[in-house]
């Protein structure tokens, strides 16, 4: 990223990580502009939910909270706290049931 090491307090990922080539990378770079004690916030849709949404087929790559918690302890990150949610459904109701997803809370050491 084109920023300065310590540049951020808080960062925040929103169903951007399936993207990613190296999940680790990804978020050593986050690390790298955070502040020590900087908070870096993760939601991303569970890989049971995102089995049943029509863009599975296309690669994507679902991490499941042990994936998200130990490539975050790697880049440097812990205070790890990850939650699991289940999204209402909407109305009228979704096409596909309701979707679980995770939020993570992690602060830059």
């Amino acid at each position: 990223m084109p920023f300065a090491a310590a540049s951020f307090d808080k960062a925040v990922t929103i169903n951007s990580t399936y993207f990613w080539p190296n999940l680790t990378a990804g978020l050593a770079e986050i690390r790298r502009v955070l502040q020590v004690d900087g908070t870096l916030v993760i939601a991303a849709i569970t890989p049971e939910a995102a089995i049943e949404m029509p863009f599975a087929e296309y690669g994507f790559t679902v991490h499941d909270a042990a994936a998200l918690e130990a490539a975050c302890v790697a880049a440097g990150f812990d205070r790890i706290g990850i939650t699991r949610y289940v999204e209402p459904l909407g109305d009228p109701p979704q096409a596909y049931g309701p979707r679980e997803f995770y939020l993570l809370r992690a602060c830059a050491v």
